[in-house]
């Protein structure tokens, strides 16, 4: 069996106020002309399909589209689950009519674990489709692990599941899994509990030839080969601006022999840091030349007072998110406001990310010309 292993596409997500729908449209237009190439058996999505519960139209509108040419132009079956940014119970409405036509979703973590059989050459293969769950949602619907922590309860269902180990098991899940290596995290990953205690342990997984994972947003092995994280689709922070983000291609032959290839996955912008004095930046340098169309984080080294440093440098870099000054230097606010991680939003986008980021649904356009009248009248009264 041959699948397609993604993670993480946080459809809708805005980065310091840019949304990324347009961006995750060029990406997933490559996903399916691969898929439409090499013709895979299945396409896995591990998880936090959307990047928050109550996701804006077009997120909705472009993952249906995405969903529609795999599954039925394509006629390749969607293995998907959802993760801790999803909503569960609207991921996974009418599931069963989905599993129908090919789109196998699985939105709310269920007991037992569902699976979904496929047949190749080679005999059965099982895909086991376990959707995040906090612990009191595995007390809830596991009785068995109320009192246990978080790794013990993650123990007690795997090794519960019923699992035939005399064919090839494919686990989807999404969390975080360690092992003996340290894994790569990422600002843009939400943190899935405090202390970080909500994960399980490798040694768990023995069951499976092959361990599907969301969540960490760096493709990367969790204690073993066959246990992977696909990553982001894309670049979600700075932090990541290093990360090359691919499509994992796994191809499972008899028991326990699989392997993987990562395929690169290209984004129109990338996120890019720069470093220099404001001057020599605004002459647009050889060196930063190649990122003038990317998704821009400008640390100026200047000491002194600088005049309007974002808008004249918006004129060079259009997609300039954010203008920090390097931390070993005095700022003097004299002449301008600390300019410390100022971004270049209008007054109404921070507070629509900001509304975002609270309730987890998106400010509507009412509301948004009521804080645009009042954001114009304090800006009256100042002058």
């Amino acid at each position: 069996m041959r699948f397609f292993h993604l993670a993480d596409l946080h459809i809708g997500k805005k980065v310091n106020g840019y949304s990324m729908v347009d961006d995750q449209r060029v990406i997933l237009k490559q996903v399916t002309n691969l898929i439409a190439q090499e013709k895979p058996d299945a396409l896995i999505l591990a998880g936090d399909i959307y990047d928050r519960r109550n996701p804006p139209i077009e997120a909705v509108s472009l993952f249906d589209d995405f969903v529609s040419e795999v599954v039925l132009d394509l006629k390749v079956p969607i293995l998907a689950i959802g993760g801790n940014h999803d909503g569960g119970e609207r991921l996974g409405f009418a599931n069963a009519i989905q599993a129908k036509v090919g789109l196998h979703l699985v939105g709310s973590f269920t007991w037992p674990i569902p699976k979904v059989r496929f047949i190749d050459e080679f005999g059965p293969v099982d895909v086991y489709l376990m959707a995040y769950a906090d612990l009191a949602v595995l007390h809830s619907v596991v009785p068995e692990t109320e009192g246990l922590n978080y790794v013990e309860a993650m123990d007690w269902i795997l090794t519960h599941t019923d699992v035939d180990e005399g064919v090839r098991n494919v686990l989807v899940a999404h969390g975080v899994v360690t092992g003996d290596d340290a894994l790569v995290t990422s600002d843009s990953e939400r943190v899935l509990s405090i202390g970080g205690t909500e994960y399980w342990k490798s040694a768990s997984l023995s069951k499976f030839d092959y361990v599907a994972l969301g969540h960490l947003h760096q493709h990367q092995r969790a204690g073993d080969e066959r246990i992977r994280y696909a990553g982001s689709l894309m670049q979600y922070s700075f932090s990541e601006e290093k990360h090359q983000k691919v499509m994992l291609d796994v191809v499972l032959s008899e028991k326990k022999d699989f392997q993987f290839t990562p395929i690169p996955l290209e984004a129109p912008h990338k996120l890019v840091t720069i470093k220099g004095y404001l001057e020599d930046l605004l002459k647009v340098p050889a060196t930063v030349k190649p990122y003038q169309e990317d998704y821009v984080r400008v640390v100026l080294e200047d000491s002194g007072s600088l005049i309007e440093p974002m808008q004249r440098l918006k004129n060079c870099y259009p997609n300039i998110m954010l203008l920090e000054r390097q931390a070993s230097l005095p700022v003097d606010v004299g002449v301008v406001a600390p300019i410390a991680r100022k971004t270049a939003m209008s007054p109404v986008a921070l507070f629509e990310t900001f509304f975002e980021q609270v309730t987890e649904n998106s400010a509507d356009e009412e509301m948004c010309a009521i804080m645009k009248g009042i954001f114009e009248e304090v800006q009256k009264e100042e002058l």
